[in-house]
């Protein structure tokens, strides 16, 4: 089991009524959903978002004018040629 801190929060009675009525309708404690809707979020962090700015660059390439990029990557991103 993973440890677990005690911690105190106070709640505005829709969040309160929120919580106890999902953890009646899942036979629950009002903690375990909470810390329910938190791993939720904590999830999303990790997620991909395909709005990423990153994926656009990948998508659409760089050009540099060089056309022995993929081959001496090293040689112009390190300025070092690596030998095997």
């Amino acid at each position: 089991m993973e440890e677990k801190f005690r911690t105190q929060i106070y709640l505005t009675k829709d969040q309160h009524n929120y919580l106890k009525e999902k953890a009646a309708k899942y036979k629950t404690s009002m903690a375990e959903v909470l810390r329910n809707i938190i791993d939720k979020e904590i999830e999303k962090e990790y997620e991909i978002d395909p709005d990423d700015p990153i994926f656009k660059l990948a998508k659409e390439g760089i050009h540099t004018g060089r056309k022995d990029g993929s081959i001496n990557h090293d040689k112009y991103i390190y300025r070092h040629e690596f030998n095997d």
